[in-house]
């Protein structure tokens, strides 16, 4: 039986010849993937359908396990700054793979797909898509069982004073305690502020934000490294968006573009 459902292309796999096996986060069944026959000729019907970080409605057969098959598809939203600018693809593309690790295949989870299309627009709209990758860095960690608390020092519970962050402890340390971790991250004064305001915002809060290359440099070290130690994950996207800033860095030394 065929089944209406909305859902946004994740990657593409080539199988066999000409074949591709396709994943989708749908809204109504979670990740799914999807086998379709031919889709590496050029003129197939469902290729303009099956664009990665798109949007679409389809119509096509779910099964629980397996591979489901996709009969039709209706454009909902290309995200056209997306596809057009390697920086915000790069992030964008790094998002997919993180909301992919977050998610059981097979199990709906709409508060996650609107969290991802959300992220997604605002990517799209926005200059510099840094924000909002850090911003759900932050939010999906929970998701993998690591609960970090970036407020108050985990010896003593203040909150005043000088901090540092200690991936041992998983938390922060007042000035007090700070020999407790000798290994610390050795985090400055703003980006610990930093990363306790992101860790409390969610998207519709997200406003301007003027953090600069080197802060967000130092950031995203300490955030991929603890997914590396805390979640045991390391993303092909990272390596991807860090070779990018590197290139744009060496290029635009004095300025290296969010998006």
């Amino acid at each position: 039986m065929n089944e209406k459902f909305t859902g946004i292309v994740l990657f593409i796999r080539p199988h066999r010849e000409k074949d591709s096996l396709v994943k989708i986060f749908t809204h109504e069944y979670g990740t799914k993937m999807f086998f379709v026959r031919g889709l590496q000729s050029l003129n197939h019907p469902l290729k303009k359908h099956l664009i990665p970080l798109t949007e679409h409605e389809y119509l096509g057969t779910i099964h629980q396990q397996g591979l489901s098959f996709l009969k039709e598809g209706h454009t909902l939203n290309v995200f056209k700054s997306i596809q057009s600018d390697p920086f915000k693809q790069a992030h964008a593309a790094y998002l997919s793979q993180l909301i992919d690790a977050s998610i059981e295949d097979n199990c709906a989870d709409q508060e996650l797909f609107q969290i991802f299309k959300q992220s997604l627009a605002i990517v799209d709209q926005r200059e510099d898509a840094r924000p909002i990758q850090l911003l759900l860095q932050l939010k999906l960690l929970q998701r993998f069982g690591v609960q970090l608390n970036w407020e108050n020092c985990l010896v003593c519970g203040s909150s005043e004073g000088i901090m540092d962050f200690s991936m041992a402890h998983q938390g922060v340390l007042c000035q007090k305690h700070l020999e407790v971790d000798p290994n610390r991250m050795h985090l400055s004064q703003k980006q610990i502020k930093i990363l306790q305001l992101f860790s409390h915002l969610n998207l519709s809060q997200l406003g301007h934000v003027d953090i600069s290359d080197n802060t967000y440099r130092r950031i995203n070290e300490v955030i991929f490294e603890i997914y590396h130690e805390l979640v045991g994950i390391k993303l092909k996207g990272e390596s991807y968006l860090n070779q990018l800033y590197k290139v744009a860095d060496q290029l635009m030394p004095s300025k290296v573009k969010g998006s």
